[in-house]
């Protein structure tokens, strides 16, 4: 049924209604809740009393919410829009309020229900709405009852592995003193801050743990110094890196510096500082870095510096970084050491210019700017003998990159003075945009640039250095190749190698040809009419007698490199050729470019195609024949063929490198005029619609007619670049939309002409490509495709006999689904899908056609990410536990169909026989998420799991429980602990057994993860001594199989049982009598003699027993 709101205007006399229905006038919703018209919207109905708006705003927050509508963003603003303009308006307990929504009446109820829809809200994938969200919370919270209520749900309820627990404590602590709530709370605020350290261990709470650390910092919570302090000296590795990161926002640092005590004078040899000097000086290092103001007032300051410089070498590289700054601010701030410290630079930068770590030759790179600037400040009036001393510095910097660097072969090496070399001379003649400091001063770096080649010390732009620069125009890495390039550009006089590029384009090697572009750019500068009709006469020359291909690329005339020195025109140069034709920002050739482009990719396909005699132009060939295609042009060509293998691989080769560049050329040709599109004179608009058209068939035919893998990567980031430059700069209602939402209808076109093997080549990639790069506001060819994509999937199809070697369509369909839900990228724009999707996979997975069910599996793997998110990575060496990012409480409020089809596949599969591949995947499902507060909905899903600990299917009992420990908040495991338990010895079940026993296991585990801090317990032994109390209790001898022994024994050595204690002998051995290691290993042979191991599950259980009995207990005889 249609929500329906109603808010009464009663101006004088007359009486009005506002009916909204939530469902019939949604565009209407949708404009109400635009921004730009909520003031008008609000100023128009200025008589409405304040609660009825807010009633309205309330009811649509929950609309939208449940169709996990895009316009949540919009509810959320105008109840904060709202509450900016009535400041006093309150909703906590209003019984109006709650008549109108599906709340229960009870207050209590009620804050839990809506704290969930904040929570709901915090969680969801749309721009902007979690910030929304979070500030109708601030304004929520501002009554100190509300915050108190809401802090003790929190407080006591939420694991500190959940990351909207900080957002929301955040918050609170805003408006509310730290030690109030927490005193109201009963919490020790020590205990407290514990707790939110937690989130150091998690890399995806290392954020929200920072944001809360820093607000209480804020608020002078003297006990967040004290535990950070504690954490800095025993921390290692991933979490002393995560606290580190945050002490660069943390204010009062000086007062941590103290708590370390870090300012005595003995700290390099007092034994309480022999943590700083352990793991190679790992924390001294950090410290030093992290407390630099504080450590400028040591007195030991030169003495540890001196060891830190001194030793770098034995430094993870990590951390190396920090010592190049410390060398650098000593430089900069000790000008009576700068002669040792440029020598120790000069020892830092030889070191380390070959490793691979990317990370530290970044920090060094950004950290050298200020050294140079340094060294040209002080030029001006430093003494003789400092000159010698900066000469001498860049004379070694000229010798390492020159002589040591750029020759060398490995990666490292050369990008590092490559680097290094592009710094220092945007810094000598660069512009005031390239600011590589925020004091660049172009007089002062005159004066470097003077002082350098005056003294004879080194000349920047020489004639050797240019020639440098043109051999890594060849080299094989891309950035190495782009950064020469550029400098040559800008920096050098290049004259005399302008027209390398036509020596490059005509080579035979097809290596060389590749990067005649580069020269091309160098070209453009120099004598771009030269340049452009130079291409011309070639293109014009080679393109339509392009019969005998392999002739034509063994001559010297592949079409690739000529394609990609046109394209320079439209991706390097900014101004496209003809622009100065100032009637027109559409380029004079452009048109005849993507002709051309257009001509060359058709009869680049058909050349792959030679050998399809009979089948229909339209068709991609077969790998084989386009194996047969090659073979044909070789023997009709007039070329000698020397290695048919090698023939045919340059051939390829050549043919693929001309369709990626006419890719290439396609998309920047529709950037360059999409970017100018507003400017365009109407007598331009036929033409560009013209481009723009042929662009698109360009890459789309690539996609749908070749089966090349670079070829379809290079047509699939042409055509994404092409829609996004569409998305960017024209109307949603302009025919340009219509030019793409026209390509998906090609691939029906062509789908059913080819075989099965087609499947993973273009289409796929034409579909992501499409719907990935639409960036308008309302995803206009988002909902055009995916609509389209789901009527073909629900349609009624039938597999033609005559098709038998084509792919089923229905499963083609699925496989486009599966790579834009595996796309992350992709998880807003369809997110308004995932029921729908969902529930036709569901279906799917079932059906008889195996290439629907497998496609089907495949999908609903890649939909299962969009719903759970990733998991989290954590370093806890104590919990194994793995948390989850998402609540099955959010998925009930956003998406209720996906619940539904849950609870039908859960009910109707309760034969403990049944081992559907259904089942199995939703049960992956909800093994993956967890409930912050139980509903009936939750309570009802949880109830089937107890009965599936029992099924014959072992993955099945280990899904349910694990999908058991995950429904329970920990503060309810006890009950259930109480409840399994005492099964286990009244059962005969040896399934039954094994699944209580995993069970169990999961949800101690479960408990001991989630338990920390929350002021429920003081740890998890409570627990696992009561545990311990209920086994003894309930134990009675009984025969177990020996793979339920093997869980047994885990379960028991997890509650810290010893191992030769009775209750563990007689449950894992079933007898009494063993009390070492040499009986251990009698009652193992007097097993194997009786030939136990025959048995299901001994080998697994003598394993286990070995490990921890015999190999244990002899580890801890030798280290006695």
């Amino acid at each position: 049924m249609p929500i329906v709101v109603r808010i009464c205007v009663k101006p004088s006399a007359d009486t009005r209604v506002i009916q909204v229905s939530t469902v019939d006038n949604l565009g209407y919703i949708r404009k109400i809740l635009e921004p730009s018209v909520q003031q008008t919207f609000f100023d128009k109905h200025k008589n409405v009393p304040p609660l009825e708006l807010q009633i309205f705003g309330t009811t649509l927050l929950f609309c939208s919410l449940g169709q996990n509508s895009d316009l949540l963003y919009g509810s959320l603003k105008y109840l904060n829009t709202l509450h900016k303009l009535h400041p006093d308006i309150c909703f906590h307990y209003n019984k109006q309020l709650l008549q109108h929504l599906t709340f229960n009446s009870n207050a209590d109820k009620y804050m839990d229900d809506f704290l969930m829809t904040l929570y709901s809200c915090a969680e969801s994938s749309f721009n902007g709405v979690r910030q929304e969200a979070l500030d109708l919370f601030t304004y929520w919270i501002k009554d100190k009852i509300v915050a108190m209520d809401v802090f003790a749900k929190i407080c006591f309820s939420w694991p500190w592995t959940n990351r909207n627990k900080y957002y929301f404590l955040t918050i609170l602590f805003e408006w509310h003193d730290f030690y109030y709530l927490l005193q109201r709370g009963e919490i020790p605020p020590t205990y407290f801050v514990r707790g939110a350290v937690i989130s150091l261990q998690y890399r995806n709470l290392i954020s929200p743990g920072q944001t809360l650390i820093v607000q209480l910092a804020k608020d002078k919570v003297n006990e967040v110094y004290e535990v950070i302090a504690d954490v800095l000296r025993n921390a290692k590795d991933f979490e002393l890196q995560n606290c580190v990161q945050w002490l660069h926002c943390i204010p009062h640092l000086e007062r941590l510096y103290e708590l370390l005590d870090l300012a005595d004078e003995n700290i390099l040899v007092n034994e309480k500082f022999s943590y700083l000097l352990d793991e190679n000086m790992t924390k001294l290092v950090i410290f030093r870095r992290a407390f630099k103001t504080c450590f400028q007032q040591h007195t030991k300051i030169m003495e540890i510096d001196r060891l830190i410089v001194s030793n770098y070498d034995i430094v993870d590289l990590a951390h190396r970084a920090a010592i190049f700054e410390v060398l650098i601010s000593n430089t900069m701030t000790h000008l009576g050491n700068i002669e040792k410290n440029l020598h120790h630079l000069q020892n830092f930068l030889r070191d380390n210019m070959y490793h691979e770590f990317a990370a530290l030759r970044q920090d060094i790179m950004k950290l050298l700017p200020g050294l140079f600037y340094l060294l040209t400040s002080i030029l001006k009036s430093c003494s003789n003998e400092l000159k010698d001393e900066i000469k001498t510095f860049f004379q070694f910097l000229k010798l390492q990159i020159f002589d040591k660097g750029i020759v060398l072969e490995p990666y490292p090496p050369v990008i590092f003075s490559l680097r290094l070399y592009e710094i220092l001379m945007k810094l000598l003649y660069g512009r005031r945009e390239d600011r590589l400091i925020k004091e660049f001063n172009v007089d002062k770096n005159n004066r470097l640039k003077s002082f350098l080649i005056d003294e004879n010390v080194w000349n920047p732009c020489s004639v050797e250095h240019c020639s440098a620069l043109t051999g890594l125009m060849k080299s094989e890495f891309d950035d190495v190749r782009d950064i020469a390039t550029e400098l040559l550009v800008r920096f050098f006089p290049t004259g005399s190698i302008e027209n390398m590029y036509q020596e490059l384009m005509t080579s035979s090697d097809i290596t060389l040809c590749r990067h005649a572009h580069l020269f091309a750019r160098i070209a453009i500068k120099n004598d771009e009419p030269k340049l452009e009709e130079s291409l011309k006469e070639f293109l014009n020359r080679n393109v339509f007698d392009y019969d005998d291909p392999f002739f034509k690329i063994m001559t010297g005339n592949h079409l690739f490199g000529a394609i990609n020195c046109v394209n320079e025109f439209y991706s390097f140069h900014k101004k496209a050729i003809g622009l100065k034709d100032t009637k027109s920002v559409l380029p004079k050739n452009a048109l005849f470019d993507i002709t051309l482009a257009d001509k060359i990719t058709d009869r680049s396909l058909l050349l792959l195609r030679t050998a399809c005699f009979d089948e229909i132009d339209k068709c991609s060939p077969s790998f084989e024949k386009m194996d047969e295609s090659l073979e044909l042009l070789l023997l009709r060509s007039s070329y000698p063929v020397v290695d048919i293998f090698e023939d045919k691989k340059s051939l390829l080769l050549s043919i693929w490198l001309t369709v990626k560049a006419c890719c290439e050329l396609a998309a920047n040709i529709s950037h360059s005029i999409l970017d100018n599109c507003r400017r365009l004179s109407e007598s331009d608009h036929p033409s560009l619609m013209d481009i723009v058209t042929k662009s698109v068939n360009i890459t789309s035919n690539v996609l749908l007619r070749c089966r090349h893998k670079g070829a379809i990567e290079a047509a699939g980031l042409s055509l994404g670049k092409i829609v996004r430059s569409i998305t960017r700069n024209c109307n949603a209602d302009s025919k340009m939309f219509e030019i793409v939402t026209s390509s998906v209808d090609k691939i029906f076109d062509v789908i059913g002409k080819t075989d099965t093997t087609r499947r993973g080549a273009g289409f796929s990639i034409m579909v992501l490509h499409l719907v990935k790069n639409d960036i308008s506001k309302d995803k206009m060819i988002v909902k055009h495709v995916v609509d389209v994509l789901l009527d073909k999937l629900t349609a009624k199809t039938t597999l033609q006999k005559e098709l038998q070697n084509r792919d089923n369509l229905q499963a083609s369909i699925l496989h486009f689904l599966c790579v834009l839900f595996k796309d992350g990228d992709l998880k807003s724009s369809l997110s308004s899908y995932l029921v729908k999707v969902f529930s036709i996979t569901i279906y799917m997975i079932e059906s008889c056609e195996w290439t629907i069910r497998n496609a089907a599996l495949q999908l609903f793997g890649a939909i299962i990410p969009k719903l759970v998110g990733q998991s989290q990575y954590f370093v806890n060496p104590e919990i194994s536990w793995q948390p989850v990012n998402t609540a099955y409480n959010d998925i009930i409020t956003k998406m209720n169909g996906i619940h539904n089809n849950v609870l039908h596949i859960l009910d109707s599969n309760q034969l403990p026989d049944n081992s559907s591949i259904l089942l199995v995947s939703v049960l992956e499902l909800l093994s993956r998420v967890e409930v912050i507060g139980q509903s009936d909905d939750t309570l009802e899903v949880r109830k089937y799991f107890f009965k599936m600990l029992s099924f014959d299917s072992e993955k099945i009992r280990n899904l349910a429980a694990k999908s058991l420990a995950r429904f329970h908040e920990f503060f309810e495991i006890q009950q259930t602990i109480d409840y399994l338990l005492p099964q286990f010895f009244l059962t005969c079940n040896e399934n039954c057994k094994h699944g209580i026993v995993i069970g169990i296991l999961y949800l101690l585990h479960k408990y001991q993860s989630d338990i920390r801090y929350t002021g429920r317990a003081s740890n998890a032994e409570d627990l696992f001594n009561h545990t311990k109390t209920l086994l003894l209790k309930h134990f009675r001898e009984q025969s177990n199989s020996f793979y339920v022994r093997c869980y047994l024994l885990n379960l028991l050595q997890f509650i810290e049982f010893d191992r030769f204690d009775v209750i563990v002998l007689n449950m894992i051995f079933e007898c009494e009598n063993l009390t070492c290691r040499q009986d251990v290993e009698r009652e193992l042979v007097k097993l194997d003699t009786a030939h136990k191991y025959n048995e299901f599950g001994f080998d697994l259980w003598k394993q286990n027993i070995q490990n921890i009995y015999l190999n244990c207990e002899l580890k801890e005889e030798l280290e006695i």
